[in-house]
């Protein structure tokens, strides 16, 4: 197990959704709190030379990618996290990130009374200066022309975008900058600079061995390939997406139901509690929650991928053995981090 530290050296530009164009200006752009786990796997597939070409379904190229990673030596799953550490914060203790806070791991408790719910985990963020928020820095770009003469950096008509980018501040109001880490399972050692996410934004990226202080942290963490590790009626939380995929937008949690076949139940996303509060209010925070799942952007075949349905990040779901294989692409996606999983009771 490796350690992949990624330090932002500008805002990244980590899209929910597509960055949109002149016509829509004042439309509103979404960020993730995180890079998507198809983003890490393109930004490995870069560090270890993996060029993609003849192919032109975006799944296919995806397919491609995590099998070219594999025989470059990386093992599944190929990835796992992300956990967070801020630069200017003293606390050394990882972070996740539940969908609201990102919250050091030892905030996450579990409220053992919860009616009808029992084992309920939460994110205890009363008196918590050492919390982070995300913050929006909306903004609005123009694609320059460049040339020799009179065109030398204009204006590209029709090229002026909106877009956003993620910023952090402690819950009282200190900026900060975050190094976002996974473990992975690919055994080299590689530095540089590299694209992470869009618009070329640019990261200090180191693929190192494991220190000891983190180790622990990640060993927890679980993927649904791991079927060994997945305990029945155990509480997970996820880290990243669980992608689902349905033939509506009805969604079933039955063994029917491809990417759901660890899940025994859904209880709900994490709830935060900022102020002393009662179990019985705590559950009545828990909704269930199902989003659209943006799977980016293939640059080997120069087209997005396709949007599926999925449980958020900060799901708490109770867990069941895998009772049968998930399905090619769902597969595909747990390899490379997707409902990478933190057990409730730490």
């Amino acid at each position: 197990m490796k350690l992949l530290r990624i330090e932002p050296l500008e805002p990244l530009v980590l899209s929910r959704n597509p960055i949109v164009g002149p016509e829509f200006l004042t439309g509103f752009h979404r960020v993730l709190g995180a890079p998507l786990p198809t983003t890490i796997a393109g930004l490995l597939g870069n560090m270890l030379g993996v060029t993609i070409t003849g192919v032109s379904r975006v799944l296919e190229a995806l397919e491609r990618l995590v099998s070219q990673l594999e025989s470059r030596g990386c093992k599944s799953p190929i990835v796992k996290g992300p956990l967070f550490q801020f630069k200017e914060l003293e606390t050394r203790e990882p972070y996740v990130y539940l969908g609201e806070l990102y919250t050091p791991i030892g905030r996450v408790k579990v409220e053992k009374e919860a009616p009808h719910v029992g084992r309920l985990p939460y994110v205890d963020a009363t008196d918590c200066r050492e919390c982070v928020k995300l913050l929006v820095d909306e903004r609005v770009g123009i694609k320059l022309l460049r040339g020799y003469g009179s065109d030398d950096k204009v204006v590209h008509l029709g090229h002026m975008f909106s877009y956003s980018t993620p910023l952090y501040e402690t819950l009282d109001g200190k900026r900060v900058t975050p190094v976002i880490l996974y473990s992975v399972s690919c055994n080299v050692k590689v530095e540089g600079v590299y694209r992470v996410g869009g618009e070329g934004r640019l990261a200090k990226v180191t693929i190192e061995d494991m220190p000891r202080e983190l180790e622990e942290a990640f060993e927890k963490l679980v993927s649904p390939l791991e079927a060994e590790r997945i305990e029945d009626n155990r509480v997970y939380i996820a880290l990243t997406p669980i992608p689902v995929a349905t033939t509506n937008n009805q969604l079933q949690v039955d063994t029917n139901t491809p990417g759901l076949e660890f899940v025994k139940s859904i209880v709900g996303v994490t709830p935060v509690k900022t102020k002393p509060t009662t179990a019985a209010e705590l559950v009545r925070a828990v909704k269930r929650k199902v989003e659209r799942l943006n799977l980016g952007y293939s640059e080997a075949v120069g087209a997005r991928r396709p949007q599926i349905l999925s449980l958020p990040v900060g799901t708490i779901v109770k867990a069941r053995k895998p009772a049968k294989p998930p399905a090619k692409t769902i597969e595909t996606l747990w390899r490379i981090g997707y409902a990478t999983l933190l057990p409730a009771l730490l």
